[in-house]
């Protein structure tokens, strides 16, 4: 069914990858946050209500993969209610759910219950640390933060115990914060027994907006390869589906790399076509990069309230036709963006096959 979904998904006219940020509201103020402008007036009045969401839910069909993000997701009691309608009503198999791992309690009711209520969902909870112990929460002006994530992080590992649909990943913001601090976090993460931990690129315009912001290329290049060594040593961690996720981000590390040092991409960007975000006030983009302002004051491809929540009516708008003819030849480093790029460009696949061949030769040896 999962293989059915994402094969459709090429030909479906709805974008396959959602990222709806369900709030602005977060109980850090990361350093390095390029959403932190939305925090500054961030009221749950403002949020998109289950009633927005089952009627979005319903208009989007089908759908592959969600993201739920924030601000901090897990600060809405109703997150498995949201999961639960994308479920049923958009026929959504993947989820993941960024959090700093702070509000336990929220994140276990709601694992559990998104559990039990979508048996065929694939979940990945990722939690975030940047760095080892007081300066992680310093990081993330967070106090206590690293030790409410790690206990989160343990409980959900005896979760998993009984859910294999259930995935734990750990997530590290590379930034000028912590570069010289990531090599003892990678080591020390990696023996906890997580499925997975992801170096993501700090982008956009910081919190603080003094601080200085040159991140060492050749600093980055190395934490690459030592996560790829560490990978290598825990290979056999990871089966099935999850092997072809492997290839797909060791090769949008190669990505990485190449972009950040040629500024240009490879292949044409397919955000607002194969991937758009939704901001918790029904603000509809193609990615988070831009601010996308048009001339007329509208932001993106305008705001869900205004369509009655039918995505595709918006999307079908020469306004939207035309600013997703405009974004083709757009580069950055934002991974979800590059990832699906990759995935739904054809252009792509010798190299994946390359690496999976040489993943499998690597394996026998």
């Amino acid at each position: 069914m999962k293989f059915l979904n994402l094969i459709r998904s090429f030909i479906s006219p709805y974008p396959p990858y959602l990222i709806l940020f369900v709030t602005a509201r977060c109980n850090a103020r990361c350093k390095m946050c390029f959403n932190s402008n939305r925090q500054i007036d961030a009221d749950q009045k403002t949020e998109l209500t289950i009633k927005d969401i089952e009627k979005l839910s319903t208009h989007y069909r089908p759908l592959s993969q969600l993201t739920l993000t924030g601000g901090e997701p897990f600060i809405r009691n109703d997150l498995h209610e949201i999961v639960r309608l994308f479920y049923e009503n958009s026929g959504v198999r993947w989820l993941t759910i960024p959090t700093n791992g702070f509000f336990t309690n929220n994140i276990i009711n709601t694992t559990e219950n998104i559990l039990n209520q979508c048996p065929k969902l694939s979940i990945n909870i990722d939690l975030s640390i940047d760095a080892y112990g007081v300066r992680h929460d310093q990081i993330r002006n967070l106090p206590d933060g690293f030790n409410q994530a790690m206990k989160s992080f343990q409980k959900l590992k005896h979760i998993r115990s009984k859910h294999p649909q259930l995935h734990l990943k750990w997530t590290t913001v590379v930034s000028p914060f912590n570069q010289f601090h990531v090599f003892k976090i990678i080591q020390y993460l990696s023996s906890l027994g997580a499925d997975d931990h992801e170096l993501l690129l700090a982008r956009g315009t910081f919190r603080n907006i003094y601080a200085y912001t040159d991140l060492s290329q050749a600093t980055y290049d190395c934490l690459i390869q030592i996560k790829r060594l560490i990978d290598q040593s825990q290979k056999d961690r990871r089966k099935g589906y999850d092997r072809l996720f492997d290839v797909l981000y060791d090769y949008l590390y190669d990505l990485m790399v190449q972009t950040k040092q040629q500024k240009k991409w490879p292949y044409p960007c397919l955000a607002g076509q194969k991937m758009i975000e939704i901001y918790e006030n029904g603000q509809v983009v193609p990615c988070e990069m831009r601010k996308w302002m048009q001339s007329d004051g509208t932001q993106g491809f305008g705001n869900l309230h205004d369509f009655d929540f039918d995505i595709m009516s918006m999307l079908r708008t020469s306004h939207a036709k035309k600013m997703i003819g405009q974004i083709k030849d757009c580069y950055c480093t934002f991974e979800c963006a590059i990832l699906c790029s990759i995935i739904y460009n054809v252009k792509a696949y010798p190299h994946l096959i390359a690496k999976l061949l040489n993943k499998a030769l690597i394996k026998q040896s």
